[in-house]
C-alpha cells in the first residue's frame, strides 16, 4: 500500500513541477501533511533531481564543467567579431532622443501587422521599423503597412553561420544568435527598441516609458534563482542563464516577459562579445543575459522596474507571479485568447 501511494504521489508532484505549478502545490499540502512517513523536502528534491538529470542528458559536457569549458573555447576563438565602438563606461547619463528605431524578428505576418498597427496608434516616437525575417517571407513582409518606414531584412544576410546549420538549432539558441546578429545591421541605431511580433501596447506609451531622467528603464518579472521548472527549453535557458550570471557575479533577474525593451547598442555589443559562444552551445535567455550584465556593469545608467505585461504567462497556472504588475501597459498577444479565451465574444 505504501509503495503504491508513494508512486501516486510522485506522479502528482512531477506533474506539478512539469507544468510550473510547484508554488501552487500549497493548496494540497494539507493532504501531504497527513501522511507521516512522507518527507516533503526530500520528496521535492528527489523529484527535481530526476527532472534536471533528464534534461541535462541532452548535453555531452558535464554540468559542473560546461561553462569553464565554453569559456576556454571562447578565449581561443572570437566567432562574432565586431568593429570597436565607444565604450559604454564613458557614458554618465542617457539623453532622450525624439524618436527611436523599433527592431522586430518575426515570421508571422498577421501577428506583426497587428502589432505595428497598435504601435502606430499608441506610440508617437517611432522613427522607423526594422524587420528581420526568413528569405522565403521577404516578399510578403515587404507589403507590411505603417505610417512609418519599414525596412525588411533577410536573416541570411546577417547570420554568422550557414542557414542550414542555423535551422537545425533549438529555438532558444536561434533567438540568441538572431538577436546577436542585429549588430551586423549597418543602420542599427545606438539606442533601439527590441521586441517580438506579439508585444502590443494597450494604451498611449510615451518615450519616457523607456528613458526616464537620464536612465534606461529595465523591466523584470522574476528572479532566476527562484525559477524551479525544468519542463521546456525556455526553462533550461533560465537555469543556464542563472548559472552563467552566477559565474560572473552578476544580478539574477529575468527580463523576458514579452515586452518591448530599450537596448543600448554599445552595451549589447559587450554582451555579445562576451557571451556569444555560450549562447551557441547552451540555451540562454538573451533578454536576461543583456540586462543583468548591463545593470551590474553600469548601474548608473539603469532603473529597474516590475514588468507591466498582460498575458504573461499566457495562462495563470503556468507559474505563480513573483512580482505583481501595478498596471498593464502591454499585452503578450495571443489570438486564441480573443477567439476562444477570456476576451472572446462568448464570455
Amino acid at each position: 500500500m505504501n509503495e503504491r501511494l508513494n508512486s501516486l504521489l510522485t506522479r502528482a508532484k512531477l506533474w506539478a513541477i512539469r507544468t510550473s505549478r510547484y508554488r501552487l502545490i500549497g493548496t494540497i499540502c494539507s493532504i501531504y501533511a497527513k501522511i507521516p512517513f512522507l518527507d516533503e523536502k526530500k520528496f521535492f528534491l528527489s523529484s527535481t533531481r530526476r527532472e534536471v538529470k533528464r534534461h541535462r542528458q541532452k548535453y555531452p559536457v558535464k554540468t559542473k564543467n560546461r561553462f569553464s569549458d565554453a569559456r576556454r573555447s571562447l578565449c581561443h576563438k572570437k566567432i562574432f567579431h565586431l568593429d570597436k565602438i565607444v565604450p559604454s563606461a564613458q557614458k554618465t547619463s542617457i539623453e532622450t532622443p525624439e524618436t527611436l528605431q523599433f527592431v522586430f524578428i518575426s515570421i508571422d505576418f498577421d501577428n506583426l501587422q497587428g502589432t505595428i498597427d497598435a504601435i502606430d496608434r499608441y506610440m508617437d516616437f517611432v522613427d522607423h521599423y526594422l524587420v528581420i525575417t526568413s528569405h522565403s517571407r521577404i516578399g510578403q513582409f515587404s507589403t507590411l503597412q505603417s505610417r512609418h518606414h519599414i525596412e525588411v531584412i533577410n536573416e541570411e544576410d546577417i547570420l554568422p553561420e550557414e542557414i542550414s546549420v542555423f535551422r537545425e538549432r533549438e529555438n532558444q539558441k536561434k533567438n540568441w544568435i538572431l538577436r546577436a546578429s542585429l549588430l551586423k545591421i549597418d543602420n542599427l541605431r545606438e539606442q533601439f527598441i527590441m521586441l517580438d511580433d506579439d508585444n502590443r501596447p494597450l494604451r498611449d506609451i510615451p518615450i519616457g516609458h523607456f528613458i526616464e531622467e537620464g536612465k534606461y528603464n529595465a523591466f523584470y518579472y522574476y528572479d532566476l534563482d527562484q525559477w524551479y521548472p525544468y519542463s521546456t527549453d525556455y526553462d533550461l535557458g533560465q537555469h543556464n542563464t542563472k548559472d552563467l550570471l552566477l559565474s560572473d557575479d552578476l544580478q539574477l533577474h529575468s527580463y523576458s516577459s514579452h515586452k518591448p525593451q530599450i537596448i543600448d547598442k554599445s552595451i549589447f555589443r559587450e554582451v555579445v562579445e562576451r557571451y556569444f559562444d555560450f549562447g551557441k552551445t547552451f540555451p540562454i535567455d538573451e533578454w536576461s543575459i543583456y540586462f543583468n550584465y548591463a545593470i551590474s556593469s553600469y548601474p548608473h545608467l539603469f532603473r529597474k522596474k516590475v514588468f507591466d505585461v498582460m498575458n504573461w504567462p499566457d495562462h495563470p497556472l503556468r507559474w505563480e507571479w513573483l512580482y505583481v504588475p501595478e498596471q498593464y501597459n502591454f499585452e503578450n498577444y495571443y489570438k486564441d485568447v480573443y477567439q476562444n479565451g477570456l476576451f472572446s465574444s462568448s464570455h
